[in-house]
């Protein structure tokens, strides 16, 4: 799927011509792109245009970093959202950390997740105990989640209420614009993984009425790991600043100043979300999105 923002620059052309792009696809049916979307010409090719910056014997930052800014912007327009509200992260697990490790658990505070929940999520949530965040879950019906489990168990005390977009055990679309109206009822911030879905679910953070969202570049938007994006809503408040950061969430990073922790006026907490150390270059430079393929026909 080629993102919105680029559409218009990609010709739109026959399901024959869309499935040349992808090489593997004349010998195998591919159905792994749950794990690994298929390698697409446009993906190789970037790849190899990312190699060849490391030869030529030019300094290959700038274009780099224009790169890194296209995939934020890319990404932005998939799901949505301003391009200032859209943070580079290695994976959705580190997405998910700069999340909980914003907030400054209260006596009895708690997250709610289900067993619907993508373990590298999961175990971010888990991994709050040891600093006083409870972990709850919403029990299943059939297997499946339910409005209703969800509803008995987000309480005045929910800080974060945390929704896969799709399951990747089952499939299931949760019903997340009703239990976002919940949580936002009790006061709780609302976090959705959209990992399972980005590239073949239309995806709206407005209607979805999120705080945060984290989706990645592999699976179904025919990148390669390394590069994730971790979406957070203008005026989103946090308890405390980041304890994961680097040398570019900086005012001036070109000061290389190991004394002083400031922050970027554009990186402050209620303001936008948090640069990882250094962007996931060879990602970045190889998402399609940078470099789109033709359309898939409509």
């Amino acid at each position: 799927m080629t993102p919105p923002a680029t559409q218009s620059a990609a010709q739109n052309v026959s399901a024959e011509q869309f499935r040349a792009q992808f090489p593997a696809l004349e010998h195998t049916a591919y159905f792994a792109s749950c794990s690994q979307g298929a390698l697409s010409g446009t993906l190789a090719s970037a790849l190899t245009e990312f190699q060849a910056s490391l030869l030529d014997g030019s300094d290959p930052w700038p274009g780099w970093l224009e790169r890194v800014e296209k995939a934020r912007g890319a990404f932005a327009a998939l799901i949505g959202a301003r391009m200032d509200e859209i943070a580079i992260v290695s994976c959705a697990s580190e997405g998910a950390y700069q999340v909980s490790s914003g907030f400054a658990w209260g006596p009895g505070q708690s997250i709610v997740t289900t067993e619907l929940e993508f373990p590298s999520i999961a175990h971010v949530w888990l991994a709050q105990r040891p600093a006083g965040g409870r972990v709850r879950y919403a029990d299943l019906v059939d297997g499946f989640a339910t409005v209703e489990s969800y509803e008995q168990v987000i309480d005045d005390a929910t800080r974060l209420v945390s929704i896969p977009l799709i399951s990747y055990r089952n499939g299931q679309r949760l019903p997340v614009a009703q239990i976002a109206t919940l949580a936002r009822q009790r006061g709780a911030h609302v976090f959705i993984d959209a990992y399972q879905g980005v590239g073949v679910e239309p995806i709206d953070v407005t209607a979805l009425d999120c705080d945060y969202l984290v989706s990645g570049a592999l699976k179904y938007l025919l990148g390669i790991p390394g590069l994730a994006f971790l979406y957070v809503r203008t005026g989103t408040p946090r308890d405390l600043d980041p304890s994961l950061t680097g040398w570019f969430a900086r005012a001036d990073p070109l000061s290389f100043n190991p004394r002083e922790l400031d922050f970027a006026a554009a990186t402050r907490p209620a303001h936008h979300p948090w640069p990882r150390p250094t962007a996931p270059s060879p990602a970045c430079n190889s998402w399609p999105a940078s470099n789109p393929p033709p359309s898939p026909p409509t």
